[in-house]
């Protein structure tokens, strides 16, 4: 009788122990959907967009050109070439909906006049820049005749997007 009793009372502690279980477990996986997702290390700062925009307005600064003001339009229809450049693993100023004046007309309807840079592989903001910036068609654009500059990055694909 005795061995009986501590058979049933095991079988009936690990019967608790298996209902108990999944109750802990789903409230281990609530408490983890409502974090929010961890960056990657190397990602970057909320702020980089602001950094970027300082570094362009700098160097127009040094030739005299007036400093640009940053878009979210622009910011959207940049993030979104960037995002198709890094999806299809090439740098490219061209996506399956054509090339930059119709890409931006998705965001910023009647526009006319509008110029790009795109760049891949730079670690940060700062060598992104530096490298438009040694590149003679991408510092044209830097300093050209523009008012609105939006900003994309996806795992280190790079646009600069500038209009009037």
């Amino acid at each position: 009788m005795r061995q009986l009793f501590i058979i049933l009372s095991l079988v009936l502690s690990l019967s608790a122990f298996a209902v108990a279980a999944p109750i802990q477990i789903i409230q281990i996986v609530h408490n983890l959907a409502s974090l929010r997702p961890l960056r990657p290390a190397n990602a970057l700062p909320d702020d980089w967009r602001s950094h970027m925009l300082a570094l362009v307005n700098a160097e127009r600064a040094r030739f005299g050109k007036s400093p640009l003001q940053l878009d979210s339009r622009l910011n959207a229809a940049a993030q979104e070439h960037s995002n198709y450049q890094y999806n299809i693993r090439q740098v490219t100023h061209y996506d399956s909906s054509g090339p930059l004046l119709l890409r931006i007309a998705r965001h910023i309807p009647g526009m006319l006049s509008a110029a790009e840079n795109v760049a891949y592989g730079y670690s940060d903001v700062q060598r992104a820049v530096d490298g438009w910036i040694k590149s003679d068609g991408h510092h044209i654009n830097i300093l050209g005749d523009y008012k609105k500059v939006g900003f994309g990055e996806a795992n280190r694909y790079w646009t600069q997007m500038f209009s009037k």
